[in-house]
């Protein structure tokens, strides 16, 4: 996936528009963003333990996909919190950090539409996520068959 947005980055290079408006960025770490990383941390943690016991890994990778609408990073380090202790598999939780990144991924356009409101860029960067997440879903499938677990 990572391979696929950098030669998209590379080809638009080319075709940028010039200087963009002022961009202003808050402080990435703030005791109120701190908390509630954790707290969906938390809750993402509580979920993916009772979807792994109760549905198997499969109730895992539910719960990673929907944690990837809310917080990657959260539901990445639930995964791998999970896997350190033994409640799931590496293979599952490397599984479900994918999903949680092509969740987050397709998640964010509704945001960039409301913000940009310009179809053109909004159905460009569509079809560019969704061949990213395609791209991902391939190489996925791939290493699940001719990969040992």
């Amino acid at each position: 996936m990572s391979l696929g947005a950098l030669a998209c980055i590379w080809q638009q290079r080319k075709h940028s528009q010039g200087q963009i408006g002022d961009v202003r960025l808050s402080s990435p770490l703030s005791l109120s963003k701190v908390l509630k990383f954790g707290l969906i941390f938390l809750v993402i943690e509580v979920m993916g333990n009772a979807g792994q016991r109760y549905f198997g890994h499969l109730g895992f990778l539910l719960v990673s996909v929907i944690g990837g609408l809310v917080s990657s990073a959260s539901t990445a380090g639930a995964a791998a919190t999970l896997a350190a202790n033994g409640k799931i598999t590496a293979t599952t939780a490397g599984l479900a950090t994918v999903l949680t990144s092509m969740a987050s991924a397709l998640s964010n356009l509704p945001f960039l539409h409301q913000q940009i409101k310009q179809w053109t860029i909004i159905r460009r960067l569509t079809l560019l996520s969704l061949g990213i997440v395609a791209a991902g879903a391939i190489a996925m499938l791939i290493s699940s068959e001719f990969l040992p677990d």
